[in-house]
């Protein structure tokens, strides 16, 4: 997915990231030809954006915020150092520590119907920050995925989180823990797939 930005105040025509509509033309010219030559001109099942999984920044990536605290990703605040704090190598050690590993690996704790999605290797659960911001869980599975709508099934908040938090790595961090307006959110995500827990 490539993002075109029309000339604006900030990007006024002439700035270095500019480009004239022949330049944009090549370029979209050249995908096409990796598509061709390297996918065969079909289309991975898993487009656009592998059903909502806009990236994979916390498994191969981190964000520092303005403060030097490193985070796995923006809809992931979970604060996993920060680079301020020691002047011994505190980057190598965040980026090497059993936190990020945590974050670095969402198949080893999805919970719900990721679980059995057929699509789960490559999608890994969806964008993490927006299961985290809906549920209040970094262990959910994608509340936002295209693929329930053709699942048929109505779902409750359970079937996006685990039943306890024991045993989890973040039991009991004061970032975790399951939202107190899950439900008009999922209401809101969801419309017709969402069935109130009270109906069960």
């Amino acid at each position: 997915m490539i993002e075109c930005t029309k000339a604006s105040v900030r990007f006024a025509r002439g700035n270095p990231l500019d480009l004239s509509p022949g330049e944009l033309t090549r370029v979209y010219e050249q995908l096409q030809r990796i598509d061709v030559e390297e996918f065969g001109g079909v289309p991975h099942p898993m487009t656009p954006q592998a059903f909502g999984k806009t990236c994979h920044m916390p498994e191969n990536s981190v964000h520092c915020l303005v403060d030097g605290t490193i985070v796995p990703c923006v809809g992931q605040p979970f604060p996993l150092g920060n680079i301020f704090s020691s002047p011994d190598a505190p980057l190598a050690a965040i980026l090497d520590s059993p936190a990020r590993a945590f974050f670095r690996n969402p198949l080893g704790r999805l919970h719900g119907h990721c679980r059995d999605c057929r699509h789960v290797e490559v999608c890994t659960g969806g964008c993490r920050g927006d299961a985290y911001f809906l549920t209040g869980c970094f262990n959910a599975s994608a509340v936002q995925c295209p693929q329930l709508a053709s699942s048929g099934k109505k779902f409750i908040l359970r079937d996006f989180v685990p039943s306890t938090c024991r045993g989890c790595r973040l039991e009991g961090h004061s970032l975790c823990g399951l939202r107190g307006d899950t439900a008009g959110m999922l209401s809101r995500y969801l419309g017709t797939l969402y069935q109130d827990e009270s109906d069960t």
